[in-house]
């Protein structure tokens, strides 16, 4: 009787042994798999935040002026290294760049992908002057920054006289001629800033009035950031008041100063063929996007700043006499300025 409640008792309690053996191994791997889950949504939060990095990385590097498109390799952020590329995005997406990264972390590959709205990084006017062919100095040239007076040569840079850069000298070339100095930072083989130009059918759509060829001796916007349409060549001297663009079907000569009366004026112009500075002038104030050449025969160095805003050519910048130039930064500083006045890069 005794072996039979000594046998009994023994297969209880190896019965009773069996279950808290099955309990204890239940509940480890349930805390097993918790503790999975929850480092698995830790590491998700840290991708995503990795991800949200990589992203403003990238449209740091947009900081000059320029949209950087191409391959990303190794950016790596928080630990987590991600490759992939930047691409425009503009076909589906007016002014937007698409960014496909991965990343492998632990064994397992993560793919983001962001569509960024960039409509600025194409912005000339971060320069003082911005020339999309060559520049050719025969004379000194001097940029007065307000900030940073810095140029960009998308052409071939050349220099007959010492000019100094008081900002940036940024070249799509290797080519940095040795009569320049730049106080700031000298960029070589940068990429090109292409500029999307409307054309002038655009403009004349768009415009409030249109004004006959002629000189102008002086120019009133009748309303603020007011666009004009010039069916024609155009020269300009004197005072200009209000604020708004002047887009120029032929050619813009000026040939006396111009000046901004009263100093809260802001002008614009858009040329579609050259700008040629003659004369007497020694001074003149505008922000100046050109289809063609700007051209600067007159001579009036050493004087004050200038130009009180910002040159973007197509063609090219062909300087004949020394001059200065100082960046207006009203336009680089609050891109909604920019686009009031429509300028290329900012506008359509």
């Amino acid at each position: 009787m005794m072996h039979r409640r000594s046998g009994s008792a023994l297969v209880f309690t190896l019965m009773l042994t069996i279950a808290s053996t099955t309990s204890i191994l239940a509940l480890t791997g349930i805390a097993s798999t918790v503790y999975r889950q929850e480092s698995r949504r830790e590491e998700q939060v840290r991708i995503e935040l990795a991800f949200q990095g990589a992203i403003a990385s990238i449209e740091a590097t947009w900081n000059d002026g320029f949209a950087r498109t191409g391959p990303i390799a190794g950016l790596s952020v928080n630990g987590v290294t991600w490759n992939g590329a930047v691409a425009d995005h503009t076909a589906a997406i007016r002014r937007s760049y698409k960014v496909d990264l991965s990343a492998v972390v632990n064994g397992r590959t993560y793919v983001r992908s962001a569509v960024i709205a960039n409509p600025y990084a194409k912005s000339p006017f971060h320069f003082a002057v911005a020339s999309k062919g060559d520049l050719t100095l025969k004379r000194e040239l001097t940029t007065l920054p307000l900030t940073r007076g810095s140029v960009y040569v998308g052409g071939t840079p050349g220099s007959l006289s010492a000019s100094t850069i008081n900002g940036d000298f940024v070249t799509t070339t290797n080519v940095v001629p040795a009569l320049i100095v730049a106080t700031g930072s000298v960029k070589t083989n940068s990429p090109g800033l292409n500029v999307y130009f409307a054309p002038s059918a655009t403009y004349q759509a768009a415009a409030d009035r249109t004004i006959a060829s002629g000189a102008y001796n002086t120019f009133t916007f009748a309303r603020a950031n007011e666009l004009v349409y010039c069916d024609g060549n155009m020269s300009i001297r004197g005072a200009i008041n209000g604020t708004g663009t002047i887009y120029v079907r032929g050619n813009l000569d000026i040939t006396s100063n111009t000046s901004y009366e009263p100093p809260s004026s802001l002008a614009g112009f858009v040329v579609d063929g050259n700008v040629v500075v003659s004369g007497s002038v020694n001074a003149f104030v505008g922000y100046f996007a050109v289809r063609n050449n700007f051209v600067v025969n007159a001579g009036f160095f050493p004087t004050l700043a200038l130009n009180s805003g910002g040159i973007w050519v197509e063609g090219g910048f062909d300087q004949n006499n020394a001059c200065s130039f100082t960046l207006d930064t009203r336009v680089a500083s609050d891109q909604l300025v920019g686009e009031a006045l429509k300028l290329p890069g900012y506008w359509p």
